[in-house]
């Protein structure tokens, strides 16, 4: 076996991947991207006039959740709570669903099962009334779906880490036997 458990083609780009450091900005940028697209739509295209308290209102609710994504890595589960709380708080959970949905992805993906399994319950609190009041049709089932697809994500990607590093103790053991013998 190659490298660290990386013998496929994929396995290689993933490698290399992980291994730029601008690579954990990509997702980040293109959250914000999103979050620019959709408030820009919301704000030009609105049911009802917004009054200035609620653009300033709007306007923070994006900038928090926006600049949460970036530190989703740093303090995952203080993240997550974060963006629960911003879904659960604002009516506008477009805005707020994806990065919700990558903070539930580092959550489970980096901290302890614990705060993984309590992170990711959170967020599916935060998207719940939502549900409810829609009567489990349209955009909350979309949304829902999305986080199951996180939570999923997350697992995958705490499997692989666990794996690979499962990978690399068996080859440093290996390693230290083969040196052992050596000095016999």
């Amino acid at each position: 076996m190659g490298k660290a458990g990386v013998d496929t083609a994929l396995g290689r780009r993933l490698a290399r991947w992980r291994q730029v450091p601008s690579g954990r900005l990509v997702a980040p940028v293109a959250c914000a991207l999103y979050e620019v697209f959709f408030l820009t739509r919301y704000i030009s295209l609105p049911d009802e006039p917004l009054t200035p308290t609620a653009l300033l209102a709007l306007l923070c609710i994006t900038l928090a959740s926006t600049i949460g994504v970036f530190f989703r890595y740093r303090a995952p589960f203080a993240i997550v709570v974060l963006e629960s709380l911003l879904t659960l708080c604002s009516q506008v959970t477009f805005l707020t669903i994806v990065p919700l949905c990558m903070a539930v992805f580092a959550v489970i993906a980096k901290a302890r099962p614990v705060k993984g399994l309590v992170g990711g319950a959170l967020a599916f609190v935060a998207v719940l009334p939502e549900a409810i009041a829609g009567g489990f049709a349209g955009n909350a089932i979309i949304r829902s779906y999305l986080l199951t697809v996180a939570v999923v994500g997350g697992l995958v990607s705490r499997m692989q880490r666990a794996k690979r590093e499962a990978i690399q103790e068996t080859e440093r053991e290996h390693a230290a036997r083969r040196r052992a013998e050596r000095r016999s």
